[in-house]
């Protein structure tokens, strides 16, 4: 909150532990940025008719880390439709591993943005929605997987990273 209220955008950020107390802060946010655990303890439970109003007027939404993880079906189908896709148990997977020089899409969204490289716990394997745009890709190593769990890895990812199949890490 503190960068971007001094990058000098105009940006009025707030942190809340937790979903606001107050309904009315969540309500009035032009964007709200979900970063929790998933599951039972996913900071927006419980709210996925709120979420969809805001989506519907046009408010943003920014979808990270474990927050990822619907905590049902509803939550699966809004994040499908909100931000084009979903983490999903024995198919996406979240390892640690060093990315290098990602393949980085032409798109008024990357615009300036040059090859990095960052050592993260990297969501992929996502389950997307039709019509979502890759803007990051990179080739995660094999090693990256461990061995095959709920998150860790399973055959369909294997078999993708064997042929060298680049998996998305930012989307549109």
């Amino acid at each position: 909150a503190k960068h971007l209220e001094t990058s000098g955008l105009g940006i009025k950020a707030e942190v809340s532990l937790g979903w606001p107390q107050d309904g009315a802060k969540a309500a009035a946010a032009d964007t709200i940025v979900l970063y929790s655990d998933g599951q039972d303890a996913h900071v927006a439970k419980g709210r996925v008719e709120e979420l969809a109003k805001r989506h519907a007027a046009g408010k943003g939404l920014v979808v990270l880390h474990y927050a990822l993880e619907p905590t049902d079906a509803a939550m699966a189908e809004f994040l499908d439709e909100a931000i084009g896709g979903h983490f999903q148990v024995d198919w996406s997977v979240n390892p640690i591993w060093k990315m290098k020089d990602p393949l980085i899409a032409p798109h008024p969204i990357t615009s300036g943005v040059k090859p990095f490289e960052a050592e993260e716990e990297f969501y992929f394997h996502i389950k997307f929605r039709d019509g979502v745009i890759p803007l990051f890709r990179a080739l995660p190593p094999e090693s990256s997987l461990g061995t095959d769990g709920p998150r860790s890895g399973n055959p369909e990812i294997r078999k993708k990273l064997a042929l060298k199949e680049p998996q998305t890490l930012a989307w549109a």
